[in-house]
């Protein structure tokens, strides 16, 4: 069988995370397939050698489309490949490859969140979704909405959640961490949040709860925001905040962090996940991997990945958030029930998981192809987590 896994994503966010941890444990452990890798030229080849890999438009949306619609189909042609999967891009609509996309669909569900990408999605989805294809949500709260939004057959979609790397775990080197601490001139006592800049995040209301439990509990911590820009002006409009709610002094925008991360994490006493909408939050996973107590968006994919191992608020509820920031931080017992819980779940996720459970859709979809009820035999396995 021939794979075409289409790992391409300029941004460095959860979607690169994705590719890049199921990639790192697929190519570990089939030996037995063939597979064609593209990859986009900001962040270059991943360097496996039983692997075909490629560089293909990105970040030029112009050039990318063009790409997608012709030379790609024509890729697939030529290399006979018999799975195509991608993560961030509809394309490939002139190929008679068995096409996989992998649901990402935060952005519908906000109706303020208008972009050029939102329509592209929402214009060429139902012409990607009358070809033969499937899907994979990471959590069942995804896979409804977009069984609602969609209209496709649920027997078109199987869960597959993601897993956590094995970097993230509790760190006891204090050298290593003073170090880290240092780099990024972290505080002392600091509430930490990881995410892209983008409205669905929802920073402002961390900000404004911030600022509240900073007044009426005096605490010390300072918030570290760690991230890039995915959306500049939002980045821009949250630093003016920061300047308007007279709390420059105690919020620190790091910039993106990649290696150091999992020290960052360990440095951090509480971690505040505040998005209006997330199918599986890595970093909320990340964070119960090493240890720190979570308060998260009771919104998406949060409850059913995180359950009792978080506290959980709705996204707007400023002075929700405010309370259950000052109620973990004035508790020892309070934090050390959601450690205990938090590195628990996170056992239950693994990349090597997902990669396993991916790899057996691949070869039910190859296999079964031809057969009239394939979809309902491929489809009947979706994970339960």
């Amino acid at each position: 069988m021939k794979i075409c896994i289409d790992a391409r994503s300029p941004y460095k966010g959860g979607i690169t995370t994705y590719t890049q941890g199921l990639l790192k444990n697929l190519m570990a452990m089939d030996k037995k397939n063939e597979y064609i890798i593209l990859y986009d030229a900001e962040h270059g080849k991943g360097g496996y050698t039983n692997a075909d890999e490629r560089i293909a438009p990105s970040s030029n949306i112009l050039w990318r489309l063009i790409w997608d619609h012709t030379c790609l189909p024509s890729l697939l042609k030529k290399e006979k490949v018999d799975i195509y999967h991608s993560f961030k891009h509809l394309n490939a609509f002139r190929s008679q490859t068995k096409l996989i996309y992998t649901i990402h669909s935060a952005g519908i569900h906000d109706p303020n969140i208008i972009s050029p990408k939102l329509f592209y999605l929402n214009s060429t989805i139902f012409k990607f979704m009358s070809k033969t294809s499937f899907f994979i949500a990471l959590s069942e709260a995804d896979k409804e909405h977009f069984l609602e939004w969609s209209g496709v057959g649920e027997e078109r979609i199987v869960v597959i959640p993601l897993g956590v790397d094995e970097r993230f775990h509790e760190i006891n080197d204090e050298d290593i961490k003073k170090r880290v601490r240092l780099r990024y001139n972290l505080p002392k006592k600091f509430i930490l949040s990881v995410s892209m800049f983008h409205p669905i995040k929802n920073i402002e209301t961390l900000l404004k709860a911030y600022k509240s439990v900073k007044q009426s509990s005096k605490i010390e911590h300072k918030l570290v925001i760690v991230g890039a820009p995915l959306d500049h002006g939002y980045f821009r409009r949250l630093v003016n905040m920061t300047k308007s709610l007279d709390m420059e002094d105690n919020v620190i925008f790091t910039g993106y962090i990649k290696d150091d991360l999992p020290y960052v994490y360990n440095l951090a006493s509480l971690f505040v996940c505040p998005s209006l909408y997330e199918n599986f939050p890595l970093p909320v996973l990340e964070a119960m991997a090493c240890g720190i107590p979570v308060i998260a968006s009771n919104v998406g994919g949060i409850p059913e990945t995180y359950g009792e191992a978080a506290i959980l608020v709705e996204p707007l509820d400023i002075e929700g958030f405010a309370a259950a920031i000052d109620q973990v931080l004035s508790s020892d017992r309070l934090r050390g029930d959601l450690k205990l819980k938090g590195l628990e779940r996170a056992k239950s996720f693994s990349w090597k998981r997902c990669a396993l459970e991916t790899l057996n859709m691949y070869e039910d979809i190859y296999n079964l192809s031809c057969a009239s009820d394939g979809t309902r035999k491929i489809f009947s396995k979706s994970s339960n987590y």
